[in-house]
């Protein structure tokens, strides 16, 4: 089973940047570029893959 860069950096989300995040989406809705520019290393489509992983087990 071949894991992509992507994936690791879902399981290496902080606590910080999950409720920034959460707080993120809250105030400006789906634009994972603006949310990703204010989390230091992360990427629009990690922090999308990350939101979608969330809602996906609820």
């Amino acid at each position: 089973m071949k894991v992509n860069s992507t994936a690791k950096h879902f399981v290496d989300f902080t606590e910080a940047e999950e409720d920034l995040v959460f707080r993120m989406h809250r105030l400006v809705g789906n634009r994972w570029e603006l949310i990703a520019g204010r989390i230091p290393g992360r990427t629009a489509e990690e922090v999308e893959m990350f939101w979608a992983k969330r809602h996906q087990d609820q």
